[in-house]
């Protein structure tokens, strides 16, 4: 195997500097363990919002709703009633699964934006698609802010930060599985 140190990147701070750990080899083979060291254990949920006056008086209910972030309270974004959660315990049962097959091991995962978006990234040396490049890697991403669905796929970049995630969920092209906040997610997901 390779030598170099596998890193997870943590939280990214307000200003966005990356806070990274190394892996150890039994954490690359776990990745609720790894998930643990990258702050990738918490959920968001949905709080509900009212119309009021500018004086503090509730009116009525909304129909838009808040995806917050359970363990520190912080709003994400404002959705409407068709939104549905996508929990990180999904992003990580995809990134769970690969790893069960084969020698595949985390590579990297991590939150951006302080958990408005996560990611899991995957080595697959086993892994052979008939297409022009090699896909040594399988990235998973998923973001609470409305910013994109839980997408899955081959690539070729090591996801590390904002954009090599960006770059990385460009590069799947027709291999990829997606899950839209929409509708029964968990069913979609398991299709």
């Amino acid at each position: 195997g390779d030598d170099k140190p596998w890193w997870a990147v943590g939280q990214w701070a307000a200003q966005y500097e990356r806070q990274a750990v190394a892996l150890t080899e039994a954490e690359r083979q776990d990745v609720y363990a790894s998930a643990a060291r990258c702050g990738l254990l918490f959920e968001v949920a949905l709080a509900p919002m009212w119309y009021g006056t500018g004086d503090g008086q509730q009116l009525a209910p909304s129909t838009s709703r808040t995806v917050i972030r359970t363990d520190t309270g912080e709003a994400f974004k404002v959705v409407g009633s068709e939104y549905e959660l996508i929990q990180n315990a999904l992003g990580l049962s995809f990134t769970r699964d690969l790893t069960l097959a084969g020698d595949n091991r985390v590579r990297t995962m991590g939150t951006l934006a302080n958990g408005r978006q996560c990611f899991t990234l995957i080595d697959m040396p086993d892994m052979v698609i008939t297409d022009e490049a090699h896909y040594p890697y399988v990235l998973t991403s998923w973001a609470h802010d409305m910013t994109m669905p839980l997408i899955s796929g081959p690539v070729i970049e090591r996801a590390v930060c904002r954009n090599t995630v960006r770059i990385g969920v460009g590069q799947m092209g027709r291999f990829k599985v997606r899950v839209r906040h929409t509708g029964n997610v968990e069913l979609k997901a398991t299709e």
